[in-house]
């Protein structure tokens, strides 16, 4: 085959790879953090640093030094008084290999954003768009560390809204690179939707429809970390109550709603039923309003299916215990679910010009 025959990779394209690879990443990233939460290993590295902490402890005195740290918070005293040292490292090497995928993933970004702006591959609205992306990135690795710093001192546990925010950080992070990755590839500019014969009504539902499930994800955050799954293993009622008696009790709405255990279940419970009917009416309204375009009815059937396995889970996992493996599971379930919310909200967004994206070529591919 001769040379000018071969296929070569435009530069439009390996920014795409780059976008999706990080969208990869972070959603190892999520299954990870999630599994070293439910193995309540998240406070097993009492300390923050950035370099050096790359290197576990190999010798006999350094993963003795480690224990020793651990057992100085009150997790240790209160919770795992007695452990083992083989015991401890199992939580130790979840916790490392948690941080170590974060470091990795901001290698991964901001090596190939400084490379891809260098070369002149990146357009200003792109550049400004992924800028903001680091920024968060760098926000989260400061709230990681202000999730642990609450459960090294007074208390057996991290602070539950803590744990929110850096879920939900880890989730919006992902969708905004979720978004550029579908903006270049399969809902790729310039895309028009025929909105004239959508309601308002419809078209806002499924535009705020990433925001609504991205206040579920934090929700279920502080069902994790106030250990709400466990105070009614009922499914559907709580109880059989729909609103339970315990609603309200620390007074505030706020308060309540971060400390109360059965205020957080509840909360979780409502916002899915709330999701199911939003589901239900853009799945079926949609289509019927604007039948000629497909992928309404693709992207909104497939927004309603996975989100009823995800609330089948939910119940499920109540039922059962909360079993680590399915909790794990039923995680991933909100990100997928939370990716296709994106890509419905994107078919009802006011679409660019043609030729006006975010890619601009102003260097030969190589």
């Amino acid at each position: 085959m001769k040379n000018n025959d071969k296929k070569i990779i435009s530069p439009k394209n390996w920014v795409t790879i780059w976008l999706a690879s990080g969208c990869f990443w972070l959603a190892l990233l999520v299954l990870v953090g999630g599994l070293t939460r439910l193995n309540q290993a998240g406070l097993s590295i009492t300390e923050w640093e950035v370099i050096s902490g790359v290197i576990p402890p190999i010798t006999a005195e350094q993963w003795e030094g480690a224990f020793d740290r651990y057992r100085e918070i009150p997790e240790y005293q209160e919770l795992r008084a007695g452990m083992s040292m083989d015991e401890f490292k199992t939580i130790y090497w979840w916790e490392w290999s948690h941080r170590m995928l974060a470091r990795g993933l901001g290698i991964l970004f901001i090596v190939p954003f400084g490379f891809f702006w260098w070369k002149g591959w990146l357009s200003r609205r792109l550049i400004m768009q992924l800028s903001v992306i680091v920024a968060l990135g760098l926000l989260q690795g400061l709230a990681g560390w202000y999730l642990v710093q609450s459960g090294l001192a007074d208390q057996p546990y991290v602070t539950p809204w803590r744990l929110s925010v850096h879920l939900g950080l880890g989730f919006l992070i992902f969708g905004l690179l979720w978004r550029l990755v579908l903006q270049r590839t399969v809902l790729q500019e310039p895309l028009t939707v025929d909105t004239s014969g959508i309601s308002p009504v419809l078209r806002w539902m499924a535009v705020l429809l990433p925001l609504l499930v991205l206040v579920q994800v934090m929700a279920g955050g502080l069902v994790s970390g106030l250990k709400a799954a466990f105070v009614y293993p009922t499914f559907p009622t709580m109880g059989g109550y729909w609103i339970p008696p315990e609603l309200g009790v620390y007074g505030t709405m706020w308060a309540d709603i971060l400390n109360n255990a059965v205020t957080a279940q509840w909360l979780h419970r409502m916002l899915g039923w709330l999701l199911l009917v939003i589901a239900l009416a853009v799945s079926i309204g949609l289509p019927l309003q604007n039948p000629e375009d497909k992928r309404l009815k693709i992207w909104s059937g497939l927004f309603l299916g996975v989100l009823v396995v995800q609330i089948g889970l939910g119940g499920w996992l109540l039922l059962a215990g909360n079993p680590e493996g399915m909790a794990s599971f039923h995680q991933m379930v909100a990100l997928a679910v939370f990716a296709i919310a994106i890509g419905l909200a994107r078919l009802m967004y006011r679409r660019l010009p043609a030729g006006q994206g975010e890619y601009t070529e102003r260097s030969n591919p190589v």
